[in-house]
């Protein structure tokens, strides 16, 4: 009926939503800006930039088809991509630029059959993977059409898309045929990007600050430098860090690829509140 939020692990509850009665079919916050949550019912796709009330009807764009899954971009909290079921030619996946308000078809070579689930590729020039009633398909930002990505794949439908970037699998759930894995989609001869980004620096005395790799183009391994935090190293994708006082402080990300390396270092200023 509504959407509600928790900041204490499930203790206790807050609406964050004020519809009329009706299922809510799926949510996606950005990874960089957990304030963006996307929402989709039978009835509507909604956006809030404010971490709910008010929301904004963001259906407008899209086709009278029911919405299967949503993604949000890791860097961008307005790029969203969005799959749609059933049988419409040409009318399977949807991308925004600008939280909703306008929608581009990008459904182009995609099979007419249910669109079910659309992942994003860390790490890679855009890409984003959709599990289809006909499988896996796989396009980027160096793509024109989308690809089959099914190698080893039984011809099943494929109902959700999950990404372990600590391995550099995608993995697959199917309807009657169990779970399978595939390594990530293998760029063709582009050094890496090195990038991250980080949580609120504004934080209590205790808390810590959590690191999120974006590198584009990079192999799965991770060489972050955290001078004066603790810990000091890590190879983790998603570090967690404590700074025991407030501060500038000096952060780096190496990352690497069979063609080649790049490190990112940029300043994180530490706030303690009281």
């Amino acid at each position: 009926e509504n959407l509600w939020k928790s900041t204490d692990r499930g203790d206790n509850w807050t609406a964050i939503s004020n519809w009329s009665p009706a299922p809510v079919r799926h949510i996606a916050l950005a990874p960089s800006n957990s304030d963006h949550i996307y929402v989709s019912r039978t009835d509507f796709v909604r956006h809030s930039s404010t971490g709910g009330i008010p929301w904004t009807d963001i259906s407008g764009g899209l086709p009278d088809l029911a919405v299967t899954s949503l993604a949000v971009h890791p860097l961008d909290p307005e790029v969203v991509y969005c799959t749609l079921s059933g049988f419409a030619a040409n009318e399977k996946v949807y991308v925004s630029s600008d939280a909703g308000q306008t929608w581009t078809n990008i459904s182009a070579n995609l099979p007419n059959v249910p669109m079910n689930s659309i992942v994003f590729q860390p790490g890679s020039a855009g890409g984003v993977y959709v599990g289809s009633d006909m499988g896996v398909f796989y396009t980027d930002s160096t793509l024109s059409n989308w690809q089959p990505f099914g190698q080893g794949l039984p011809n099943v439908v494929v109902t959700e898309l999950e990404i372990n970037q600590t391995a550099g699998k995608l993995r697959a759930a199917t309807y009657g045929r169990g779970l399978w894995e595939s390594d990530l989609y293998a760029p063709s001869g582009l050094p890496p990007q090195a990038l991250f980004v980080h949580g609120s620096a504004a934080i209590c005395a205790g808390d810590a600050i959590v690191f999120n790799d974006a590198s584009l183009e990079a192999a799965p391994g991770w060489d972050w430098q955290f001078p004066g935090g603790d810990p000091a190293v890590s190879s983790d994708p998603s570090p967690t860090v404590l700074y025991a006082s407030p501060g500038t402080y000096s952060v780096s990300l190496t990352m690497s690829n069979p063609f080649g390396s790049d490190t990112h270092t940029a300043p994180v200023i530490v706030t303690v509140l009281p």
